[in-house]
């Protein structure tokens, strides 16, 4: 799990140079990965198993900025690209994405729409309405309390504070009452 904002880029999610102690007593840059070069290197070393890599907030980032060349491998994983610091001109081997791993990003329509989020990476995902309004989200909550043996009013306290508050942008999800206090 990571989660983006404004600064955020390819060196801190992909990788990128750091100091760090040299032999000799001064400093030194290393090539460190990062959250996605991890996951990455673990699904490659079990390719049986699936590797999830949750970005929170992926909106608020410069995605050209922090995917870089990865984009072009999210849509074509059967490619192999050349890395800005591990490959080509360094010696290393073109890099691919494994099938194993998947790429989640969350975010919320309140902070920015989806409309503001590049055509290239709109085209890259697949998209998932999980809005208070949605129907499935309804009865998410009704079977919750079903299950815990509570009563169904919390769904309709529910359904009447989303009512009040009017803007679906600021709207109550359902996890706010799955608790059995």
């Amino acid at each position: 799990l990571v989660q983006f904002h404004p600064s955020y880029s390819y060196e801190d999610f992909f990788e990128g140079y750091r100091p760090a102690p040299a032999k000799e007593g001064g400093v030194a840059l290393q090539l460190v990965p990062g959250p996605f070069r991890k996951v990455v290197d673990l699904a490659r070393a079990n390719p049986t198993e699936p590797f999830f890599l949750i970005v929170d907030e992926i909106n608020r980032a410069n995605l050209a900025k922090v995917f870089g060349e990865l984009y072009f491998l999210l849509e074509y994983r059967d490619r192999t690209i050349d890395l800005l610091y591990s490959s080509g001109d360094s010696g290393g081997p073109a890099f691919s994405l494994p099938a194993n791993v998947y790429l989640i990003g969350t975010m919320n329509t309140a902070d920015r729409s989806i409309a503001l989020v590049d055509a290239a990476m709109r085209r890259r995902f697949a998209f998932l309405s999980l809005h208070p309004e949605d129907e499935r989200l309804d009865l998410v909550l009704l079977a919750w309390l079903k299950k815990e043996g509570l009563p169904e009013d919390r769904a309709e306290l529910l359904v009447e504070l989303n009512r009040r508050i009017g803007d679906k942008d600021f709207q109550i999800g359902p996890s706010y009452l799955m608790s059995s206090a």
